[in-house]
């Protein structure tokens, strides 16, 4: 191509996609699903109950009460959660901090005992930074723990990314204000001054300990920078187009990470490489951001045309072509290279894709240019 830019449409070779459901979920949409790569047990977040699967395929209730929704502390058999959307594991601590988003609230699970807390928020909607109760929250959504035990939180509803450390001074857990000033809209530059979409938004931490953040309405994948601006942190665009109603080709677009569209990214995973993986909710597909040679490509999924809503009857298995995702909103990548996609009309059914582990080299011998 002359006289301009070259623009690259990539897709990677087939990597091919299956489907399966877990029978302990009882087809319960699920939310969000993670793993112990210690014993191989699979978890399961619905809406009102964490379960969970050992390697020898025993299934239990780990907390909550499937049939009923609430805001209880207290033993397994005992607690509620009320829509919860997101879970991370403390493998050290024997435990799951829970994103309970209806309960506006953050909640811990002991592995150990089955007992449900109370870590920080009520049930009572709004926006405080404090100790434990006292701390308020607007719809948490997306919550990822760093290697030194802090947890990062997206409160969507408050426009905001906060953190939560446990005080050994105080004995329990206190939140901190990290990005987002509170007024939703697009603006990079000082974290506090930053702004995000209102939509929900996804979070992962990459290799360097910065907050990849999966900006949902404004269509962008960005970055909190924290490692190199210790102190000062800013907001930053890692790829994505802000304003795409006057694009030609629609909002879907491989190639360079400048020139990339995205169609309401909702979730993002970092691979062992340093890559980007990203659940592009509306476009139908499942992306890689590959930083080594600035490209973004389509890992599984089509994209129908016009992009009209799909159903789960519109999910299918197979390559990197014939699979079929009806807008998917969760992401898990498991110690063995498996990824895994749950998608929000696919309700109990999940995706799994024999990621691998491809340096950036090698994703881009794989795309189609």
């Amino acid at each position: 191509m002359s006289g301009g830019k070259q623009r690259r449409s990539a897709r990677l070779a087939p990597f091919h996609t299956t489907l399966f459901e877990p029978e302990c979920t009882d087809k319960h949409t699920i939310n969000c699903m993670i793993s112990d790569p210690a014993d191989g047990t699979f978890f399961y977040l619905t809406d009102r109950a964490l379960l969970s699967v050992s390697a020898n395929g025993t299934s239990a209730l780990v907390a909550g009460n499937p049939k009923q929704a609430g805001f209880v502390d207290g033993p397994r058999s005992e607690s509620h959660f009320y829509s919860p959307r997101s879970m991370v594991l403390d493998a050290k601590n024997k435990c799951i901090y829970v994103a309970d988003t209806g309960n506006n609230a953050l909640r811990l699970v002991n592995l150990s005992s089955g007992r449900v807390s109370t870590m920080a928020g009520v049930s009572a909607e709004g926006y405080v930074e404090g100790i434990g109760p006292a701390a308020r929250f607007r719809g948490p959504l997306d919550i990822v723990l760093s290697p030194d035990g802090t947890l990062y939180v997206s409160d969507w509803g408050n426009g905001r990314i906060r953190s939560v450390r446990l005080s050994t001074e105080q004995g329990c857990f206190v939140t901190a204000l990290v990005a987002g000033c509170g007024q939703h809209g697009f603006l990079n530059g000082p974290a506090a001054l930053a702004r995000f979409g209102i939509m929900p938004i996804g979070l992962a931490l990459d290799h360097h300990g910065d907050i990849i953040v999966a900006d949902s309405a404004n269509d962008m994948i960005r970055k909190i920078c924290l490692s190199a601006c210790i102190g000062h942190p800013v907001v930053e665009t890692v790829s994505g187009l802000l304003d795409q109603t006057e694009l030609d080709g629609g909002r879907l677009c491989n190639g360079n990470v400048t020139e990339a569209r995205f169609h309401r990214p909702i979730d993002v995973v970092v691979d062992p490489n340093g890559n980007f993986i990203v659940a592009d909710r509306d476009n139908h597909i499942i992306r890689v951001i590959a930083h080594s040679v600035d490209i973004v490509a389509t890992i599984a999924g089509t994209t129908p045309s016009p992009p009209e809503e799909l159903s789960v009857n519109d999910c299918a298995e197979g390559g990197a072509s014939s699979a079929r995702f009806a807008k998917p909103t969760s992401l898990f990548l498991d110690h063995t290279g498996t990824l895994y996609v749950l998608c929000s009309e696919n309700h109990s059914r999940i995706s799994r894709i024999e990621y691998g582990s491809a340096t950036g080299p090698a994703l881009l011998a794989k795309c189609k240019h």
